[in-house]
């Protein structure tokens, strides 16, 4: 199976939590999928219909801090005007006041976590070899400004290439996102609930997703899960990258997820 690998590094990044309004902005400890579909659009230049996309991605982080930014929040205020006695020299009717409307800037400082010196190993399918070749070539020649995150996060592209996969039983799982259903073949890993898919054209249509974050690596193995292994379902085979470093025998197994629909375990691009 022909896919396209995105290899990008970055200094700082933060994945924030959509309901935390207040306090401390804590970070997500991986993009959320609307982010990276996001991403996907912003190198290709317009949107692309999410029907047509898989993505699978590694990604880890040196370390994380604290910063403090601005948060601009603007609020609609009434502004009362006493109105004048005359105009020209004539009286003017009446002596009541003009309400008029105005925008007021706050800006308030807050807390933000920052996730330091981001490494992304993105992987992106799709159901056509014309489509998959005009993002190969929107990865070389970006549209907008590469970032992950918030805007000021600028990013590089390391490596740009189509790689071919591999279907094995010998694999390991490396600072991947499962999809939820994996919680049942490993105790690794932590549920985390992230924003999937946001429509573009009404962003307040938002469908939301449940996924496993699995941080360091498991073992594609027979046996009940464990934390350091994810058990072989039904003997299946996942999809592995043959260019990932090996380990005792192993490739980095590539898990895909889909913006618009319901995760299926083994499904490739189709």
């Amino acid at each position: 199976m022909q896919v396209l690998k995105v290899v990008l590094d970055g200094v700082t990044t933060s994945f924030r939590y959509p309901h935390f309004l207040v306090g401390r902005h804590p970070s997500l400890p991986m993009p959320p999928p609307s982010t990276v579909y996001g991403h996907i659009c912003s190198a290709y230049g317009s949107f692309v219909d999410a029907s047509q996309l898989r993505f699978a991605y590694s990604f880890r982080y040196a370390g994380v801090g604290d910063d403090v930014e601005h948060l601009q929040i603007i609020e609609e205020v009434l502004v009362y005007k006493r109105r004048r006695r005359g105009t020209r020299g004539k009286s003017a009717q009446g002596t009541g006041e003009a309400v008029v409307p105005n925008l007021m800037v706050k800006v308030g400082p807050v807390s933000r976590e920052l996730l330091l010196f981001p490494h992304l190993e993105l992987y992106v399918a799709a159901k056509s070899e014309d489509l998959l070749q005009k993002l190969n070539e929107a990865f070389y020649r970006p549209a907008y400004p590469v970032v992950l995150g918030r805007s000021q996060d600028l990013c590089s592209y390391k490596s740009v290439e189509i790689v071919e996969l591999e279907r094995s039983t010998d694999a390991y799982f490396e600072d991947a996102l499962l999809p939820w259903q994996y919680r049942m073949r490993t105790t690794a890993g932590f549920m985390v609930r992230m924003p999937k898919f946001i429509d573009p054209s009404d962003r307040r249509r938002v469908v939301w997703g449940d996924y496993l974050v699995l941080r360091g690596r498991a073992l594609l193995e027979d046996g009940e899960p464990g934390p350091t292994r994810v058990s072989l379902s039904n003997g299946e085979a996942e999809w592995v990258d043959p260019t990932t470093t090996l380990v005792g025998g192993r490739r980095r197994a590539v898990v895909w997820h889909s913006f618009t629909q319901e995760e299926q375990r083994q499904s490739g691009p189709s």
